[in-house]
């Protein structure tokens, strides 16, 4: 499961907000500190890493708007519903953790306020992102499967040939911006050369040094400079403190500075007795007062600029460090670039022809069986699992992400055009710009990664264990074949946003057989059918008679008796404290109550679980070994075990959900994460490590 986590930061009164990027890596060092991690494959892109128990975290962004990014959560690969349901829950403690420490380290670097995540789908503008849920399912069977992959053999050349056609276009780029620089760079070798003969016209006392002509031509300083350093708040302050002090109170502040730091270094250097950074552009030369005098007053600007680093005690000096590191990334400007963002939509016109390829193939024969026996089900789940919203005009809508659903089967371009079932990840490995000839070619497997778009991200445990377990059921009976008689609704789109814009439950939608059925009425055939799948089965384990039962029993009461669901399934929840709480007031502030529900730290929903007023069903003792574990007999085991063995290796590691890399991409060593069993009992176990 993959989960998205809006971002919330509010500055203080005499500080400024950072941007996402700048928050995110605050978060992942602070993760850092709480389990072991190790950089993925898309670092240097998304600032992917893994951690020790199997799972990942991202920086989820747009070229075009990198500071506005999201935390994107990624649960290891598991067996159960109630397997995935503890680890998505180890995720979001771990965040709580991981939220104080960033605040702490955002505010020494000088961003004093207060973070928060909220695990929600739509923001107060109307912005549409969240949970995605991922099955590992049968693509197609029989001629399907057979036209599906003659497909995929068709696709190969025209991915082929995309490809090359972006490298033509970078390479077109990198050649126009090579001829525009080539002029710019002789121009300034000619006025070097002209300045270097002029000087050596002059007498010999008077003339530049070589390394001054240098600087001057190529890396020229601003004129008013000094002026915006010495207007800086606290730099009368520290000229007071300077002018009153004394020359061996002025040596040892300048030689005391001997922190590790880019700025400290550039104290030592501006320090310097041989003058070479401190010395003016002056003909003459400057004796070593002149000189000493100059030092002291660049460390005294520096000073000025920089005190929210420089100034830290022994306690804090740490956490300055971990700030430095983790803000002084030159990415921040990716955003600025417009160069990055025409690359954005070149890529995306680029990728529109096998976009629609892939989409006509999938629509033909990609998982056929769910597409027909499962729609009805999906379309009528908000009412187990929707998170509840309000809407512009003030309506309550059972689910956030149901308006941003526009297409039934769709390969995503656009965050506010999305698919009923999404195929981006099998676009993803359709492209071969970067020629993964491999991830191509596991396409050609007959199950594929399922991915759902309308997934709305649940706050309390009983309505996500009630989706991500009935989900699973569903999709089981389906591709047995037990669901070719399931109601087909005349237009299912249609369908979806008539039945989750009634909170009453009372809307019918008309369905292919003649028959118009309401959201409970399209749940309670599939809750029967499910009921005679399990007697018919050889062995049922218990929570699943148990899961059924309690979908029985939601189905039974949730028309004339919804309160009684308060605590339990989200869309009621939330709906019962805009009521009570927000009675009367303003549209604005019952929009911030339903963004306060989904705050991680201290939201409504972690309230009334924390108040026992919201069933629970894992101890904390089971979420904090899920914090530090992988979850057994899953590719994430011996990922996570991979992630502790290689979190001190000196050799670069990178990580992805198929393979672990140590070494270079031309010598490396690759590890494949396939077949996981046999990895297991090579790798070391938890207590001989411990």
């Amino acid at each position: 499961m993959e989960t998205e986590y809006a971002i919330r930061f509010t500055p203080d009164e005499s500080s400024s907000r950072p941007g996402n990027a700048i928050i995110f890596r605050a978060i992942s060092h602070a993760i850092s500190q709480i389990v072991k991690t190790q950089d993925g494959e898309r670092f240097n892109t998304h600032y992917q890493f893994f951690t020790q128990n199997g799972g990942a975290f991202y920086y989820e962004f747009y070229p075009i708007a990198f500071q506005g990014g999201l935390v994107e959560g990624a649960t290891p690969e598991c067996r159960t519903p109630i397997q995935l349901l503890l680890y998505q829950k180890a995720q979001e403690e771990l965040l709580q953790r991981a939220v104080p420490k960033a605040e702490s380290i955002l505010n020494d670097f000088g961003f004093s306020g207060e973070l928060g995540l909220l695990k929600n789908c739509k923001d107060f503008e109307g912005h549409v992102y969240g949970a995605q849920e991922n099955y590992e399912v049968r693509i197609a069977q029989g001629w399907r499967l057979g036209l599906y992959r003659l497909g995929l053999l068709c696709l190969l050349p025209l991915s082929l040939t995309i490809s090359l056609l972006w490298w033509l276009l970078l390479l077109v780029i990198l050649v126009a911006f090579a001829l525009l620089l080539i002029p710019i760079f002789v121009l300034g070798v000619f006025t070097f050369v002209y300045r270097w003969i002029k000087e050596q016209t002059k007498p010999k006392d008077e003339r530049q040094s070589f390394r001054e002509i240098l600087a001057d031509v190529f890396f020229p300083e601003e004129d008013d400079q000094d002026e915006d350093l010495e207007e800086d708040e606290g730099y009368d302050e520290y000229e007071d403190k300077y002018d009153s002090a004394s020359p061996q109170e002025e040596s040892s502040s300048v030689h005391s500075m001997s922190a590790p730091t880019p700025y400290a270094q550039e104290l030592r250097r501006a320090a310097n007795d041989d003058g070479a950074v401190a010395s003016t552009n002056e003909p003459r030369p400057l004796s070593d007062e002149e000189e000493h005098a100059e030092a002291l007053r660049r460390v005294k600007r520096l000073e000025a600029k920089y005190k929210a680093i420089l100034e830290w005690d022994d306690e804090r000096e740490s956490r300055h460090v971990q700030a430095e590191a983790i803000l002084a990334d030159p990415n921040d400007s990716l955003e600025q670039s417009m160069l990055m963002k025409w690359l954005h939509y070149a890529g995306i016109a680029m990728a529109i022809p096998t976009s629609l390829f892939l989409s006509l193939l999938l629509w033909l024969c990609g998982f056929w069986e769910l597409r027909q026996g499962a729609m009805a089900f999906l379309i009528s789940r908000p009412l187990l699992s929707g998170a509840g919203t309000l809407e512009e005009d003030g309506r309550f809508v059972l689910s956030e992400k149901a308006a941003s659903i526009k297409h039934l089967l769709w390969i995503s371009l656009a965050s506010h055009r999305r698919g009923f079932f999404d195929f981006g990840n099998l676009s993803k490995a359709a492209d071969l710009t970067v020629f993964e000839f491999r991830t191509f070619f596991r396409l050609f497997r007959p199950k594929q990664r399922l991915q759902l778009g309308l997934s709305d991200s649940n706050m309390l445990q009983t309505a996500e264990y009630l989706k991500l377990g009935l989900t699973d059921l569903v999709m089981d009976m389906a591709e047995a074949g037990f669901l070719k008689d399931a109601p087909q609704p005349k237009r299912p789109l249609q369908a979806l946003q008539q039945l989750v814009g009634d909170p009453s439950l009372q809307t019918k939608v008309p369905c292919r057989d003649g028959l118009d059925r309401s959201m409970v009425e399209l749940q309670r055939y599939y809750c029967e059918k499910a009921k005679a799948f399990l007697e018919q089965s050889a062995s049922v384990p218990m929570e699943v008679n148990e899961l059924v039962a309690l979908w029985s029993e939601v189905l039974d009461s949730i028309e004339t008796e919804p309160t009684r669901w308060v605590g339990r399934l989200d869309w009621v929840t939330k709906r019962y404290v805009l009521e009570t709480a927000g009675e009367g007031a303003e549209a604005s502030v019952l929009k911030t109550l339903d963004l306060r529900y989904h705050e991680l730290k201290d939201g409504y929903a972690m309230r009334w679980e924390e108040e026992g007023l919201a069933p629970v069903l894992f101890s904390p003792e089971e979420i904090e070994h899920a914090v530090f574990h992988p979850p057994p007999d899953t590719p994430a085991f011996a990922r996570g075990r991979l992630v502790q063995a290689y979190q001190y290796e000196e050799l670069p590691v990178s990580i992805s959900w198929q393979a672990v890399r140590v070494g270079g991409k031309l010598r490396g060593k690759v590890i494949a994460l396939e077949d996981f069993r046999n990895l297991e009992r090579s790798l070391p176990s938890p207590s001989e490590e411990d």
